[in-house]
């Protein structure tokens, strides 16, 4: 049922109204409110969990002014007219009816019905208007007015009579009900928002939408991650967040419908602009960006007769600064586990550095002086990953296809294979995995021999696999087998100690030892309230923004670093929350969400879940519930 609230200007009205959303079985909250009272009556409606408000007259217009929530004027309706009408004709036979326009009945016919002379006059929302008309109905020989209070009281100074138009039941129904329904459809619309955003930041490809003013519109996390803008870019204008930036020519379409190849940072990236449409009308323009030096390195690898080349391993457990307890028991178990040689199941959220802590336990482990090999399951085609992993005796008819060519299972004899977002791996090349893993051996594609295998075999993944297991969408059997040891990385935001040492250490990376990218103890707040979407990642690509910004510089004012921090990250979400206005959360599961807002509660209460729940505007018990089912 939708939460309601009513502002009313008088106990009487405020009866009338309460008795109205009873007989709808509405939990309506009706206060009452002067004019100088609205912000007040307002922001109580609001701190109560009101979705919309219902107001009588100007206090209608008040509320819009100084709140977002959907307001619907508590009026008068033709009946409520009638009823005033009949009022005033005990009064006189010669009657003037003043109102601000809309609705009204068939004068005419409802004046000769009663027997009296009925007079129709609209007026201005201003008192020198309404006076001036009141004198004219009194030189015309009206002797009651019908209207609003503050017009029958200003009648009734200039020696006229008067009858004020009141608010019946019937109006105050029919406001209610078109209110409630007004929240209906405003949370249909925000569910349907939640779920494209929810989808647009789940997908692997980064989207920056732009309207036709040139505004940035939106962007997903994938975009983020990239490094292609901040959050705070959204809402900027184009040309200022992209100035220098190859995006800003793939929106202005000088690619053409072609997809260029460039570089943002060190991603190598294809650009492309698509038309942004809703119907036949024209929306703006989308960019795409594929990140395609993964897709390049495997066609390198593919290739070349003598197999997939392991990739380069270069971090070790110096580059996972451990500030916050909850990493440094990831990097203790990390450390522990990599003195083993069972099957490694690192679980977390994408950009949270699954294949980094995969790489320093490889450095650290009993096969450290063998290869290292990523086989991306998310990226690659069924038949691609098959030959990644496996290779094969022949393919295709040309000379180079006709040779052997080994898969990782193989060029990493005595090293590690990481199966990287194994959740993505296709159901039928998961038995064969889970076989390797088991028995050791397996054949080439096209192989009659079988292959011993000698390497340790360790996976990532940013979705649950237990709960993909129970759905049948992910295979028991291999669960069981990658999954010997386990190790699950905390996202970001939950571990705010590790914010600075990270920002300091990609910094030293990009600038070396010079100091001119340095936190203030101002930034590095603001950094540790923000929420991290996109992880580490998104961090580290903020660094590198910030680095170019830095160098171009002859001199770094002091608060450079603090400015640019601040232009980075989106406003609201900053500071400690204190109503829910001021929290700004990634969209997805409507769970998720809720889940978030009460995470950036928690944390800036410090943990006082009193406090935490007399913001939220909920009960400790409900906040307990909420909390033990996260």
């Amino acid at each position: 049922m939708a939460r309601l609230a009513a502002i009313v200007p008088d106990a009487g009205l405020c009866s009338l109204v309460s008795e109205a959303a009873k007989e709808l079985n509405e939990d309506l909250l009706v206060l009452v409110a002067g004019g100088e009272e609205v912000l007040h009556a307002v922001r109580r409606a609001e701190a109560a969990g009101a979705e919309a408000l219902v107001a009588k007259g100007y206090l209608a217009d008040a509320a819009r002014g100084v709140t977002l929530l959907p307001v619907v004027g508590l009026n008068p309706g033709p009946l409520d007219v009638v009823t005033a009408v009949a009022r005033a004709k005990e009064l006189g036979d010669k009657v003037a009816l003043l109102h601000f326009g809309g609705a009204i009945p068939d004068l005419v016919t409802l004046g000769g019905s009663m027997g009296i002379e009925l007079r129709e006059f609209t007026v201005g929302r201003t008192a020198q208007e309404v006076r001036r008309i009141l004198e004219q109905a009194k030189q015309d020989g009206c002797q009651v007015v019908v209207g609003g209070q503050v017009t029958v009281d200003m009648a009734r100074s200039l020696g006229l009579k008067g009858v004020p138009i009141s608010v019946g039941k019937t109006s105050a129904r029919q406001a209610i009900e078109a209110c409630r329904e007004l929240v209906k459809v405003r949370r249909e619309s925000d569910e349907r928002r939640a779920d494209y955003l929810g989808v647009l930041d789940s997908i692997p490809v980064g989207v920056i939408a732009v309207d036709p003013r040139g505004t940035v519109r939106l962007c997903n996390n994938a975009a983020v991650a990239l490094g292609a803008l901040g959050r705070a870019d959204v809402g900027r204008p184009a040309a200022e967040a992209f100035d220098g930036s190859p995006l800003l020519a793939a929106l202005k379409g000088e690619y053409g419908g072609a997809i260029k190849a460039t570089r943002l940072g060190d991603a190598r990236v294809g650009l492309e602009a698509v038309a942004w449409k809703s119907g036949d009308r024209n929306e703006g323009v989308v960019c795409v960006i594929h990140d395609v030096s993964a897709a390049e390195r495997l066609v390198d690898q593919l290739s070349s007769p003598e197999g997939p080349e392991p990739r380069a391993v270069s971090f070790t457990f110096e580059d996972i600064p451990a500030a916050s307890p909850a990493m440094q028991r990831v990097v203790a178990k990390a450390a522990q586990y990599a003195m083993s040689d069972l099957p490694l199941l690192i679980s977390g959220e994408r950009g949270v550095g699954k294949e980094v802590l995969a790489q320093a336990i490889h450095l650290t482990g009993i096969r450290r002086s063998g290869p290292f090999a990523v086989v991306s399951c998310e990226g690659l085609a069924p038949d691609a990953m098959e030959r990644r992993l496996f290779g094969y005796e022949r393919s295709g008819t040309s000379p180079s296809s006709r040779k052997p060519c080994p898969g990782v299972f193989e060029t990493c004899h005595g090293g590690t294979v990481f199966l990287e977002e194994v959740w993505a791996m296709p159901m039928e090349l998961q038995a064969r995995v889970a076989s390797v893993i088991e028995h050791g051996v397996f054949w080439r594609i096209g192989g009659t021999e079988p292959r011993r295998v000698d390497a340790r075999i360790m996976a990532s993944s940013s979705k649950r696999l237990k709960d993909l297991v129970a759905r049948g969408e992910f295979s028991e059997a291999l669960y069981w087998k990658i999954s010997d040891l386990q190790i699950e990385v905390p996202p970001l935001r939950d571990r705010p100690d590790d914010i600075e040492p990270l920002f300091e250490l990609f910094a030293g990376k990009l600038l070396g030892g010079t100091g001119r990218l340095r936190l203030s103890a101002a930034s590095a707040s603001r950094l540790r309230r923000y929420s991290w979407p996109g992880n580490v990642r998104e961090l580290e690509g903020m660094v590198k923004r910030l680095a170019v910004e830095i160098r171009a510089m002859p001199l770094v004012p002091e608060d450079a670093v603090e400015r640019m921090v601040l232009e980075e990250l989106l406003p609201g979400r900053e500071g400690p929350p204190e109503t829910l206005a001021n929290v700004t959360i990634p969209a997805g599961r409507l769970e998720d969400m809720v889940n978030e807002i009460i995470r950036q509660f928690d944390r800036a209460c410090s943990g006082n879940r009193s406090e935490v729940a007399r913001r939220l505007g909920i009960s400790r018990t409900t906040l307990w519930k909420k909390m033990k089912e996260m």
